[in-house]
């Protein structure tokens, strides 16, 4: 890793701890993991036939979705605020 990407990633990491960056990727990621549950306890029940391949590629699709949200997220929100912070 070269010194300016070490520089970049120190910022990003300092940028990350902000309240207002972290706390809503972890609304996303809890949202997304609730979400998949109650579908397959809605889908289930307390049944124990329930496969547990499906409620982990379930689970692993809806983290793939509060990725992609976070992506966008980033993408449009966050990036330029990193930016103005680098600045400072």
């Amino acid at each position: 890793m070269t010194e300016s990407m070490m520089g970049q990633f120190v910022r990003f990491m300092r940028f990350c701890n902000r309240r207002w960056v972290k706390w809503p990727a972890v609304i996303v990621f809890l949202t997304a993991i609730t979400v998949a549950h109650f579908v397959m306890a809605d889908k289930y029940g307390d049944s124990p036939n329930a496969p547990t391949w499906e409620f982990t590629v379930t689970l692993h699709a809806a983290m793939l979705v509060a990725a992609a949200i976070i992506i966008v997220l980033y993408k449009k929100y966050i990036k330029r605020k990193l930016m103005e912070y680098g600045k400072d």
